[in-house]
């Protein structure tokens, strides 16, 4: 085999990966709705996710509105989640 198809067949087999896992990162994403403006929006919101199951995007959405670290966020969800429970 020539060596320019050998490079040239590397590179389309490398675009065909690149093509898949993006389509499968891009699929595991869930549409979250418009971001919380306030405080009380996001308490809500979390709420929401949090009884829906999706606790790893309440921890997101937890994170971008108060610009916070992984830990910090999680322990807030998780205490908000605790607080939920207790309602019920």
């Amino acid at each position: 085999m020539a060596p320019w198809l050998e490079i040239v067949l590397v590179f389309l087999g490398g675009a065909v990966v690149g093509w898949v896992f993006r389509g499968i990162r891009e699929s595991s994403r869930m549409p979250l709705g418009p971001r919380p403006t306030t405080p009380e929006q996001l308490e809500s919101e979390v709420h929401r996710l949090l009884a829906g199951g999706r606790k790893v995007q309440a921890i997101k959405r937890y994170r971008v509105f108060h610009r916070v670290g992984l830990k910090e966020a999680k322990d807030a969800v998780e205490k908000m989640e605790k607080h939920l429970h207790y309602r019920r």
